[in-house]
């Protein structure tokens, strides 16, 4: 068990052991719970994205027509 000091601030220091066994980096978010007089940390994964956010990307850029050529020209190069 490590033990800590909490700064002026309300801040700890995680120490390195634990940040490597935890895989936390800088700026990785960490779920505090309070559970009666004990603190629980757990690692915040990363949710994937929703998809809606990129709705409409890749038809601005013109990739599915790029996409179709270059599958089209993969195919001439076959036959």
């Amino acid at each position: 068990m490590a033990v800590v000091t909490l700064s002026s601030k309300g801040q700890i220091v995680i120490p390195r052991d634990i940040r490597r066994r935890l895989r936390l980096e800088e700026g990785a978010k960490v779920e505090i719970a309070v559970s009666g007089q004990t603190a629980v940390l757990r690692p915040l994964r990363g949710k994937p994205a929703d998809w809606r956010r990129w709705e409409g990307t890749f038809a601005k850029r013109g990739l599915l027509k790029a996409l179709a050529e270059e599958h089209a020209a993969e195919i001439a190069e076959d036959a």
